[in-house]
């Protein structure tokens, strides 16, 4: 049994300066049709799992770079946004599966294991977002197509973290990160964030958003919202890989930060960096036997635009 987690967006800023304004900000997502972007994405998940009596520790980093195509839009207003891994670099350390290492740029030197079958169907990865006359996320779509890629087994395992349904809601989440109205300095607001990992597992944060103004970052000025997580619910869904079922649950928050840079000029973030503890008690069950579970889950996340 392990928690692991997958993409998701962050970076360290250096170097800010506080504005002194105090005019409320317009944060205004924007899509330069015709245009392309890259984002360098590092993944850390650190766990430390005692199920009973038996320690499940696992390490996970993973590196990829994601870039996005802007299309045209349609008669219809939407607007097609193309994505697709240019590059992934894996690192993990599992029980049972000791360590297992992939890099896209040499997949014939990949560790042999029961997971590299999915490193290289994502590195190959492609995928399309659909924007909407009013900037909205409409779709995801073409995520899933790994999946042809992968046997029965990989595909239980995996396929809800690839579902069209899930991506969409969970690009919806991101897209409310930056407010709709215009914000002042301190202004606040709060989301719900739900992260699949393994399939069938999920993490649902609520977390603080709040403005901080407009600061210098490598020279530009950008728009700052600090992030903090504020509580955690872990859950299994039904039917999934994993014949389980969470009885009892008292997980909390533990060390928790985060910043985004948001470019008002290009009209979307161009820095994210987020570092987020759980910790805490659960009860995991499975044919009227209980397993007392004490977790200590650190996930960092960064990411900048290339």
């Amino acid at each position: 049994m392990k928690i692991s987690t997958v993409l998701t967006v962050s970076m360290l800023a250096i170097g800010w300066q506080v504005s002194t304004a105090h005019a409320a900000d317009k944060l205004e997502r924007k899509f330069a049709e015709g245009t392309a972007y890259k984002n360098s994405v590092e993944v850390q998940s650190i766990q430390s799992l005692k199920l009973n009596d038996m320690d499940i520790d696992t390490n996970v980093s993973q590196t990829l770079v994601i870039e996005t195509s802007i299309g045209s839009r349609g008669g219809d207003g939407q607007l097609p946004l193309d994505h697709k891994i240019v590059s992934l670099r894996t690192q993990m350390k599992i029980p049972n599966l000791g360590e297992i290492s992939f890099d896209s740029a040499k997949p014939n030197e990949a560790t042999d294991s029961p997971l590299t079958p999915i490193f290289k169907a994502t590195a190959n990865s492609t995928w399309q977002t659909i924007i909407g006359k009013d900037n909205e996320v409409v779709s995801v779509k073409g995520r899933d197509d790994i999946l042809n890629e992968l046997d029965d087994g990989l595909k239980q395992l995996v396929k809800g973290q690839f579902d069209s349904e899930y991506l969409t809601a969970a690009s919806r989440q991101e897209a409310a990160r930056i407010p709709a109205n215009p914000v002042e300095v301190d202004d606040a607001w709060d989301l719900t964030q739900t992260l699949r990992v393994d399939g069938s597992q999920t993490l649902t944060f609520e977390k603080t958003y709040t403005y901080k103004g407009i600061e210098s970052y490598n020279g530009k000025d950008l728009a700052r919202i600090d992030v903090k997580a504020t509580s955690i619910k872990y859950d299994i869904l039904p039917n999934g890989p994993i014949p389980l079922k969470v009885s009892d649950s008292n997980l909390n928050i533990g060390e928790t930060s985060g910043k985004i840079y948001f470019d008002r000029e290009l009209g979307r973030v161009v820095v994210d960096e987020q570092s987020h503890q759980v910790v805490g008690e659960f009860t995991l069950e499975i044919n009227d036997m209980k397993f007392a579970a004490v977790l200590d889950l650190r996930m960092n996340t960064k990411s900048r635009e290339e």
